[in-house]
């Protein structure tokens, strides 16, 4: 399933890895969790020893049918619950090709990659701001809107990865609007369009339209090791930009610093260099501080994020338990 290591504020995907286990996902305006339903297949890769022949295996992998749910806050810049917030409940389901495990990649010449696609659907149901009363009227949207996406994740060794991710769905645009109360009389001019001061509110055509999301990012594990640093850490420069049919497209970039359980950075050598047999590894726990430098067309153009992840473990206790161990010299 599609595990979701690193994520923006809203919970849109950064960089992920899909696994075998259960991942609750926090972040600053988003809370769910993501679960396997079904493992379709199994594989174990392997390298022959040049030297003596011996088979060392680099990792396990599984197709993987999940489910995902979590819910987004539209209206505040934190995760609150309460009468006034304007939430979104999303609903996915999907593909991977994931990992069980991985044991001594470092093994294996080359890069090897994860990916997962899914279908998905979100439950809008805002309140329309009146512009000339300056209030929120009892009009709600009120509908589902569908959409697709797939992530890929490109690994070489332990150093890095080149995470990419596409999505598109068709719904009332919500993200990177053009806030009326911020929006020059230059530009724009209507006598019903005025502020209190206190609410917030956004141009956006009240039909659904097509809206997309692309994504580069390259999270680098190698700069937590080579400094000796006894705290895990990757730092992940992100891009992605959102494009829809009602505004030009909104970029963003930033960085991402994400503190993890245990390093990845040649987790499966010895201090000598040689394989460590009874090395694993997952990415079962992430702590995320992200700072997004530039979201051109936001209300907030530059401002601090916080998202996380971790595991519960399901099926990967049976899993790991019964793989092969490279051969003892």
């Amino acid at each position: 399933m599609a595990q979701d290591v690193i994520t923006d504020s809203k919970g849109n995907f950064i960089f992920g890895v899909p696994t075998t286990t259960i991942q609750p996902e926090l972040s600053s305006k988003n809370v769910g969790f993501t679960a396997p339903i079904h493992q379709f297949y199994r594989k174990m890769y392997y390298v022959l020893d040049a030297n003596s022949g011996d088979t060392i295996n680099t990792m396990a992998k599984s197709q993987i049918l999940f489910f995902k749910a979590n819910a987004v806050n539209n209206s505040k810049s934190t995760l609150i619950f309460d009468k006034k917030t304007n939430y979104s409940p999303v609903v996915e389901l999907g593909y991977s090709w994931g990992f069980d495990s991985l044991i001594n990649p470092s093994a294996k010449a080359g890069f090897y990659f994860t990916y997962s696609v899914s279908a998905f659907g979100e439950y809008q149901n805002f309140n329309y701001y009146d512009t000339i009363n300056d209030s929120f009227s009892n009009s709600k949207t009120n509908r589902f809107s569908p959409g697709i996406r797939g992530n890929l994740s490109i690994f070489r060794s332990t150093k890095f990865v080149i995470s990419l991710s596409a999505s598109y769905q068709h719904s009332i645009a919500t993200d990177n609007l053009t806030s009326y109360q911020n929006r020059s009389n230059t530009f724009y001019i209507d006598d019903n369009v005025a502020s209190n001061g206190t609410n917030d509110g956004y141009f956006s055509p009240i039909d659904p339209t097509r809206n997309y999301r692309l994504s580069i990012s390259l999270p680098q594990f190698w700069i937590s090791s080579s400094l000796g640093s006894k705290l895990p850490f990757a730092l992940t420069p992100y891009y992605y930009v959102n494009i829809s049919d009602v505004y030009i497209p909104k970029n963003n970039f930033g960085i991402v610093l994400s503190f993890l359980s245990k390093k990845f950075d040649r987790f499966d050598r010895n201090s000598n260099g040689s394989f460590n047999s009874e090395a694993r590894f997952a990415f079962a726990q992430a702590f995320n501080i992200g700072y997004n430098i530039v979201s051109a067309g936001s209300k907030d153009p530059n401002y601090f994020f916080v998202s996380g992840t971790f595991s519960l473990n399901t099926i990967k206790d049976r899993i790991v338990k019964g793989l092969p161990r490279p051969k003892k010299k």
